[in-house]
This record gives structure tokens, sequence and C-alpha cells, in this order.
């Protein structure tokens, strides 16, 4: 299992990355998902690599959750995360 919401941001990671990170908990927490490892909306099935933790997935979670936030509230942005665990798949 996998978050699509990342718990924590790397030390090691420049500060634009873990903003990224920052960005979409922010989010998650406006729409109520407060404990990243116990909501069960935040885990996905994903084979592990494949891309699953880097900065460029990292920022394309942000982007795409921030779009749906942005244009369907709180259902844009639960549904896209859905999505985003499909694809995950």
């Amino acid at each position: 299992m996998h978050h699509i919401v990342r718990e924590m941001a790397p030390k090691n990671w420049s500060k634009k990355d873990r903003g990224a990170i920052y960005h979409v908990q922010n989010l998650a927490k406006k729409y109520g998902m407060t404990d990243l490892n116990r909501d069960p909306r935040n885990f996905y099935w994903a084979r592990n690599g494949g891309g699953a933790h880097t900065k460029k997935t990292t920022h394309y979670i942000r982007d795409q959750l921030a779009a749906a936030s942005k244009v369907g509230g709180k259902d844009g942005f639960f549904d896209n995360i859905r999505e985003l665990g499909l694809d995950a798949e």
C-alpha cells in the first residue's frame, strides 16, 4: 500500500520539492483528512519502485490535486485522489 498524499517531506529534498508535499498535505487537512497514515482514502495499492516516490511524481500529484480542488472543491480533491490511486495500479 502507498500513500497518495505523502506523510512526510524528506529533509534532503529542496524547499521547492518539500513545498509540493506541504501544499497537498494542507489541502488534505482542509478537506478533513487529518491523519494521512490512517485515512483509507489516502491508500492505494501500487508496486514498489516505478517512480511512486520521486520528486517528479510529487509535483504531478500536487498539480493534479490542486487543480481538482480549485475546480471541484472537496469532491474534486477526493475524486482525483481516487483516480490517482487507480492510475497507480
